[in-house]
């Protein structure tokens, strides 16, 4: 493991230093102020990264051709990832059915009785209400009209707008989980309101722990055409919203931390409230199970998000977190994503979507 201290007076060169050279897996692990500079009379600050040696010394060698290089790296990490996170998702699936089967008041539901394979993942309080209020519920071929009332009972919004209340700026928090997607999300979000919506989009980052998170929402920004900035601190954050206040849509990247951990949640607070007023975006991966999904809303309610994002639809064939959605929240689906395109895999969430998403593992199209 290695371990390197960086000191100066800019944040943003510090992290390019450390990137340059301990490579896009280092992580930042402490941050203090070392004084103020003698002879410009700015604070200094000081940066503890840490970085394993094997990918910073593969980092070091792939200098000589660093564009082709850096895609080899991060196509190769993108693997690992998506490997990982499937390995992570069938150990939860194993444990909780392990727990179902050696647990008496869980095996013994009868409301779990006779259910299709389609329902079987499905919250039991969701079942519990919509039980006897929808005919033909168990049909094996459901019908339009099935999907209709079906949908009827999961809290949806189906036109999440911003920029034609004439407020300028609108700003947008992306907020979630580590891995859940809200770069890419927010790429998406920004392609359509700045291409398709015709509105002037500013970029804030405050994702900072990642060191390569930066460059990805960067390099985002440059294709579309956007200007961003990177904020440290909340002071930072209500300079750069004041930077941009001339724009129609701030949109806001956040760090994905452990949402366990108290003080990283009152430090995205923090930073969040200095740039109200703003609307919040909660994503949740569609591939978290049961517990992991109540565990989620029920962290992220102290930032009081106006909507859910899910993500993600197209690494499951079940989709029962939109049951568990319904029965833990009140929070309404504003739009959903199935790759990594951007901006083509972005959906506008419909409440016939995501009843046919949960009924059979498609939804109808619903472009964003």
């Amino acid at each position: 493991m290695k371990i390197r201290s960086y000191k100066g007076t800019s944040l943003e060169k510090l992290h390019e230093t450390i990137l340059r050279e301990l490579g896009p897996q280092a992580v930042v692990v402490h941050r203090n102020k070392a004084g103020v500079s003698r002879f410009l009379g700015k604070p200094r600050h000081e940066l503890i990264a840490v970085a394993d040696d094997g990918a910073a010394d593969a980092h070091l060698i792939a200098q000589a051709n660093p564009m082709s290089e850096w895609k080899k790296h991060m196509a190769l990490q993108e693997k690992k990832f998506q490997a990982m996170e499937a390995a992570l998702e069938r150990m939860c699936g194993d444990m909780e059915r392990l727990t179902t089967e050696t647990s008496p008041s869980l095996a013994a539901e009868p409301e779990l009785a006779g259910l299709p394979p389609s329902m079987r993942d499905w919250d039991p309080r969701f079942l519990n209400k919509i039980r006897g209020q929808i005919p033909g519920l168990f049909d094996p071929k459901p019908s339009r009209h099935l999907i209709e009332e079906l949908g009827s009972f999961f809290p949806v919004q189906e036109s999440f707008q911003v920029g034609s209340d004439g407020r300028r700026p609108r700003i947008v928090a992306l907020v979630g989980p580590t891995g859940c997607g809200k770069t890419t999300t927010l790429s998406k979000l920004a392609a359509k309101w700045s291409l398709n919506d015709s509105l002037s989009v500013g970029i804030i980052t405050s994702d900072t722990y990642r060191i390569a998170a930066v460059d990805q929402t960067r390099e985002y920004a440059a294709l579309l055409g956007l200007e961003m900035r990177v904020v440290f601190s909340a002071t930072e954050a209500r300079q750069a919203v004041e930077a941009f206040r001339d724009k129609d849509v701030i949109l806001v990247d956040t760090p994905g931390r452990n949402y366990y951990d108290p003080v990283a949640m009152r430090g995205l607070k923090g930073i969040l409230q200095a740039m109200n007023p703003l609307r919040t975006l909660l994503l949740a991966p569609a591939t978290l199970n049961r517990q992991a999904t109540c565990d989620l809303v029920q962290r992220y309610d102290a930032l009081a998000p106006d909507a859910l994002v899910v993500t993600k639809i197209d690494e499951t064939r079940a989709h029962a977190i939109f049951t568990v959605l319904a029965s833990e929240t009140a929070c309404p689906v504003a739009f959903l994503t199935n790759g990594q395109r951007v901006p083509e895999d972005l959906m506008r969430a419909t409440r016939t979507g995501i009843a046919g998403l949960a009924l059979n593992g498609t939804a109808e199209e619903m472009p964003a």
